[in-house]
């Protein structure tokens, strides 16, 4: 009994705590965020939120904008602020050592949140190093950090996965063909274990690195409504 009286003072402390500083819950301070404002177009891919607390806007035309709450700043072709290969961005995600994974309709590019200047991983041998070149002149529709901190990316033509080593040194690169007329497609490390879930071809699938291969395992029935 204790215990619950306990849980309730502290439970109306906070509630208590929350109208002190003016505020009631539910109410908010709302504002529109488009090319009236200052974004440099209206049509907005996909939005993430680095570990810095910037916004990251992905759009069609206008590059990548960061939003820090009041300003943008833009990154693309011939725009004000950083140069980067493409206009049209697809998504972003970071990984585990302040690194930016730009999806750009002409290929992924990678960008340090520390100095906001393109950068490229370090591979372990020659033969990873042409492969990610080779990569980064394919198409990109999505890039995604697992929990485990592998970045996958989701190419025109295959599914890759790129693991690190403790510096941060691209020590693997595994990838396998796919197929799907889907205009995009969905990434989701849906059991914390560095596995991802996608949806193509009809089939739910879970994709994991095995060995030197990525397999897959078709798992549509633990979804029967989808």
């Amino acid at each position: 009994m204790r215990h619950y009286i306990i849980t309730l003072l502290l439970a109306l402390s906070a509630a208590l705590g929350t109208f002190a500083q003016g505020g009631l819950p539910g109410k908010y301070n709302m504002m529109n965020i488009n090319m009236v404002s200052g974004m440099p177009s209206n049509f907005i891919d996909d939005i993430y939120q680095d570990s810095n607390g910037f916004m990251w806007f992905s759009t069609h035309g206008g590059g990548l904008v960061r939003y820090d709450g009041f300003s943008y700043l833009s990154f693309g072709v011939n725009g004000k602020g950083v140069q980067l290969r493409s206009n049209s961005s697809r998504n972003v995600y970071e990984d585990k050592f302040k690194r930016l994974w730009v999806a750009f309709e002409e290929g992924f590019q990678v960008m340090s949140l520390n100095t906001l200047q393109p950068v490229s991983p370090k591979c372990a041998t020659k033969e990873l190093t042409e492969r990610l070149q080779k990569l980064q002149q394919e198409r990109c529709s999505r890039v995604y950090c697992d929990t485990k901190g592998a970045i996958w990316l989701i190419t025109a033509a295959q599914i890759c996965r790129i693991a690190f080593d403790a510096e941060g040194t691209i020590n693997s690169i595994l990838g396998m063909s796919y197929t799907s007329s889907a205009p995009d497609l969905a990434i989701q490390d849906l059991y914390n274990i560095g596995t991802v879930v996608m949806g193509y071809g009809g089939v739910i699938r879970e994709i994991s690195a095995k060995g030197n291969r990525l397999t897959t395992r078709d798992i549509s029935a633990q979804f029967p409504k989808l």
